[in-house]
């Protein structure tokens, strides 16, 4: 598989922008933590979550969790065959470029989502280098909402955010919030505090995945866990290194997610520094 150089940015009207910058269009968001500023790309359109009688979806849903580096360590043809090789349902992609000078002005979820048949919403943490660096998640699953969340600036090294979003699976919603904490470990501990308020006031089945930038036994992770009830889905499978020997990188679910787990691990690449994480959850996850 071969992806070629692009500069578009795919909008939330199915439309789609030429230019140095991005064309980051409006989505309707709700009122947890929501920046007013969007910063997102999203395509297609939202979706209305409804039953599908004609659904012919796969009783497994494989969800993943990958920094991706921006693809400085390889090529996006390289990042790409990575993630069809995983084969996954829904990707929570950190450390990615749209339009930047060091990316050779790529798109990069668009491009990525349209090699290998995804939807795809990207949100930019900061500009950089004529273009934005951010988070994506690309989806077999329609997007029926999609937010961007700040996280607490105070004491971060540059500004971090998360991208929250729920897909349709046959007419259920479930809700994943893809994030990359900053390295500092102050930083990191008060954006996981503020993430555990978010996660508090969530219900049905919710996912927070990413780069936590924090190891098992960081003190604002195991304090997530517990204000929150979350589960460390890999932590009873496969707690292995995700970077190097850290494990930095988690799946997390909520409880009635960890009863629907029914495998996960994690899958060297040579595309980055950072190991591909993956849960396989049964049905609909609810």
């Amino acid at each position: 598989m071969t992806i070629g150089l692009a500069l578009l940015s795919g909008c939330a009207d199915g439309n789609e922008q030429v230019g140095e910058r991005p064309v980051f269009v409006p989505v309707d968001v709700g009122d947890i933590a929501a920046d007013n500023d969007e910063r997102l790309l999203l395509h297609p359109k939202l979706v209305n979550c409804v039953a599908d009688p004609s659904s012919t979806q796969s009783s497994r849903l494989r969800i993943v969790t990958w920094n991706t580096a921006a693809a400085q360590r390889s090529t996006l043809t390289e990042i790409a065959n990575a993630m069809e090789a995983v084969d996954a349902d829904i990707l929570a992609l950190q450390e990615i470029d749209v339009g930047t000078t060091r990316s050779a002005g790529q798109n990069q979820p668009a491009e990525l989502a349209d090699a290998l048949g995804y939807d795809f919403v990207f949100a930019e943490a900061l500009p950089t280098e004529g273009g934005a660096y951010g988070l994506a998640v690309l989806s077999r699953l329609p997007f029926s909402s999609v937010r961007r969340l700040r996280l607490r600036p105070e004491l971060s090294s540059e500004p971090r955010i998360a991208i929250d979003v729920s897909v349709c699976s046959d007419g259920a919603e479930i809700r994943l919030i893809n994030t990359h904490i900053d390295y500092k470990s102050d930083a990191a501990s008060d954006q996981l505090e503020g993430l555990g308020l978010v996660l508090g006031v969530l219900s049905g089945p919710v996912f927070l995945l990413g780069d936590l930038n924090a190891t098992p036994d960081d003190s604002g992770l195991e304090a997530l866990l517990v204000e929150t009830e979350f589960v460390d889905l890999l932590e009873s499978r496969d707690p292995g290194s995700t970077q190097g020997s850290r494990r930095i990188d988690y799946i997390l679910g909520s409880e009635t997610v960890d009863d629907r787990v029914i495998g996960a691990g994690h899958i060297d690449t040579a595309a980055s520094d950072h190991r591909i994480v993956w849960v396989d959850v049964e049905g609909e996850a609810g």
